[in-house]
């Protein structure tokens, strides 16, 4: 509102008249001025006057106008007179309203009047006025001031914020713009809407949020209109909820709309902490692993009251510079390579991907579904840290296991004394006694996998050697006399896939529960993986196997039927023996069992007399030569042929074809099974044909020729050079040269 004040004008005779005018507090003073006095005598009376006063009020809710003056009677003697004021449109001569006052000024005195002019009851506008003196005089009334008021229409003026629940929940929020929430969050839009006019007024206030971050504002995406009541000059404050369901992480805009004016604002919603765990193992062990820096150790204690041993040593060590892509794939590493007895290193890389700080808990489950270490994991936005568990091998056999990685929601209580180095902030402490991961000491692995948020597989291999005594190839007697010493052989291969030195054990069944015993009969081999060795016991007596019972043992102890063996790592290879009173009338009751043999030496007969088709066949496989099935027939006939034996040789030490392939090259074929020699690899056949022919000094019998061998003798080219024919004829007559032995065979 403004309002002004023209001039003033002198009133009648004996009235000296000063006009003014005020103003409510809701308005503007667009300008004023006073009016000096001015006395004008009439007669002999002393004048009256008006004088200016210049104070502000306000009336009601609405701004009101008042015009405000005071009358001086400076006569001896009271006066009364009328003072109105008239109201006119600007630049309109019509009276629009009049106030009208009787004003009684004591003599030597004065009075004060005013006139209110509420601007509900005008309108909005510029209105002259006047304030008119009856002066009771032949001139008539004087004007005693005049002025115009400016009444202004509600006007508004917006503020706006947005207050987000995720505020104050990530580190950097200090220095964020915008406001923040979590998804399905809402947030708070308050704004501000102040009325500058001189009228009350009920505003739409409207609020519009850029749902689909087009960067439009369309009406579909308005949230609620709201009509606030605000007073003339007052301010109302409205606050708008604005949900975010189903809204991806990202920036959005929002329009605060009211009566032609608008302000915009924006607020990020957040991506939540989510965790991801995978395997970063690299080979530890005896070729060197992840530093630790933490140990955890102690029980996991589930919700059945089941302890589980927990020797696990725990690290978390900030990788700063490692990659944040969302979507990277768990890394391809090595499994964890250790020598039985060694300590493996597990080592996972935890990171959140979100843009808030998250805990979770980190735990490594065995392969049995054992909880073996479980650590609590605090990572801000966008963090990630390398967790490293050890495990003790030493309680674990040959083999490869399958650890599981995982970062769960759940909680479980760890008694542990822990200490963590991290670069993280916020993850470096030092825990001492019973630390509770998380203070639920009921979560068990059940519930760590029912809440997993991520799991990655850790896999770890535990190399040891294993030795295998080979059970078909025991040699020894199968009867002796009492004053006999036994001597007994069998081949013993390292089937692990490390270097390792065992036990090997002579043992016999004495006390016929058909289990024999170790008499502290053995020997100490060390072999490298695939490496095969035979090993003898000789001269053993009953004094030797009385030294290992710690007693001395009779003749009844020893005579008898008696399994005996020798064994190492739990396989073991076993035959027969029967031990008889000697025979002193003629020949010893004592010797081979090989009623057949054509020729037959105590030591093993390095003479140059071939050995018989039955000397073969009791040597492999403890059966006379009418007993083996064709196809073994075969195989020994064709030993027997190719003799002599290569310098060095001896009849135990010659292997055939298929023990070639089955010893030597890991061939999946069993002694009782068929035996395709020509089903195999063309270049594994004629690595087989070579190591068998080398067992022999002549050619003689020597039928398998290479395709090269063929393709010379028959083209006069190598293999390479032939034509497609000449190959496929190349091939035919390799494969011709087995059609003789490699028939089916029935044992």
């Amino acid at each position: 509102m403004a309002l002004v004040t023209k001039h003033a004008i002198v009133a009648v005779a004996v009235l000296t008249v000063v006009g003014g005018v005020g103003m409510a507090t809701m308005g503007t003073i667009g300008g004023s001025m006073d009016a000096a006095p001015t006395d004008a005598l009439v007669g002999e009376e002393e004048p009256l006057s008006v004088a200016t006063a210049d104070e502000t009020t306000g009336v009601g809710a609405s701004t009101t106008a008042v015009v405000e003056a005071t009358l001086r009677n400076d006569a001896d003697r009271e006066r009364v007179r009328t003072v109105s004021l008239e109201l006119r449109g600007e630049g309109d001569d019509a009276v629009r309203a009049t106030r009208e006052r009787e004003v009684t000024v004591p003599a030597d005195g004065s009075a004060d009047i005013s006139f209110e002019i509420p601007a509900d009851e005008v309108g909005p506008g510029t209105w002259d006025y006047t304030v008119v003196v009856d002066t009771q005089s032949a001139d008539g009334p004087s004007t005693a001031a005049e002025g115009t008021v400016t009444f202004d229409p509600a006007t508004y003026a917006l503020d706006g914020r947005a207050v987000g629940s995720a505020d104050g929940a990530v580190a950097d929020n200090a220095e964020r713009d915008r406001p923040s929430v979590l998804p399905g969050d809402e947030v708070d839009v308050i704004a501000t809407v102040e009325n500058g006019g001189d009228f009350d007024g009920e505003p739409a206030v409207r609020l519009l949020f850029d749902r689909n971050r087009d960067g439009e504002f369309s009406s579909e995406e308005a949230v609620t209109t709201k009509y606030p009541a605000v007073s003339a000059g007052t301010e109302a404050e409205l606050r708008f909820n604005v949900s975010t369901v189903g809204l991806e992480p990202g920036t959005y805009r929002y329009r605060i709309v009211a009566e032609g004016e608008s302000i915009e604002g924006s607020f990020d919603v957040l991506a939540p902490a989510r965790f991801t765990v995978e395997n970063t193992s690299e080979q530890a062990g005896s070729s060197g692993g992840a530093n630790v820096s933490a140990n955890v150790t102690g029980n996991a204690t589930d919700d059945a009251n089941a302890t589980v041993d927990t020797n696990a040593t725990a690290s978390v060590n900030e990788s700063s510079d490692a990659p944040t892509n969302a979507t990277e794939s768990a890394l391809a590493a090595d499994p964890a390579d250790v020598l039985h007895g060694e300590n493996a290193t597990l080592s996972v890389r935890v990171r959140n991907h979100g843009e808030v700080a998250g805990e979770r808990t980190v735990a490594l489950v065995a392969p049995d579904g054992t909880l073996t270490a479980a650590r609590r994991v605090s990572l801000a936005g966008g963090e990630n840290d390398t967790l490293s568990f050890v495990v003790d091998t030493g309680d674990l056999d040959r083999g490869n296991y399958t650890y599981t990685a995982v970062v769960s929601n759940a909680s479980v209580n760890v008694s542990s004394t822990a200490e963590i180095a991290s670069t993280t902030a916020g993850n470096s402490s030092t825990a001492t006694g019973n630390e509770s991961v998380a203070g639920d000491r009921n979560a068990s692995v059940a519930a760590l996998l029912n809440e997993s948020e991520d799991e990655a597989e850790l896999q770890l291999r535990v190399r040891d050697a294993q030795f295998e005594v080979i059970s078909y190839s025991l040699q020894g007697p199968d009867r002796m006399t009492l004053d006999d010493e036994l001597t007994a052989s069998a081949r013993v291969r390292n089937v692990g896939d490390a270097d390792g030195t065992r036990t090997v054990r002579f043992v016999v069944d004495l006390d016929g529960d058909d289990e024999p015993e170790g008499y502290n009969v053995t020997t100490r081999v060390t072999l490298v993986p695939g490496e095969e060795t035979r090993i003898a016991f000789a001269d053993v007596s009953r004094d030797t196997l009385s030294a290992g019972a710690d007693r001395s043992l009779s003749e009844d102890d020893m005579l008898g039927t008696h399994i005996y063996g020798i064994e190492s790592d739990g396989t073991s290879a076993t035959d027969v023996v029967v031990i008889e009173r000697p025979y002193y009338g003629g020949t010893s009751a004592g010797g081979s069992s090989d009623s057949n043999s054509e020729s037959a030496s105590d030591d093993g007969d390095e003479s140059d007399d071939p050995v018989s088709l039955d000397e073969i066949t009791q040597e492999k496989y403890n059966r006379d030569y009418d007993e083996v099935s064709g196809e073994t027939k075969r195989q020994v006939e064709e030993i027997h042929e190719r003799q002599p034996f290569a310098e060095g040789l001896k009849l135990v030490d010659v292997l055939t074809r298929e023990e070639i392939a089955r010893e030597r090259y890991g061939v999946d074929v069993e002694p009782w099974e068929d035996f395709e020699f020509t089903a195999l690899d063309v270049g594994l056949q004629q690595e087989i044909e070579a190591e068998f022919d080398a067992q022999f000094e002549t050619e003689a019998g020597d039928r398998i020729e290479s395709w090269d061998e063929i393709a010379r003798a028959v083209h006069g080219s190598d293999y390479e050079s032939l034509s497609a024919e000449q190959k496929a004829d190349v091939r035919e007559r390799y494969r011709d040269q087995f059609d003789e032995w490699n028939g089916d065979s029935a044992d």
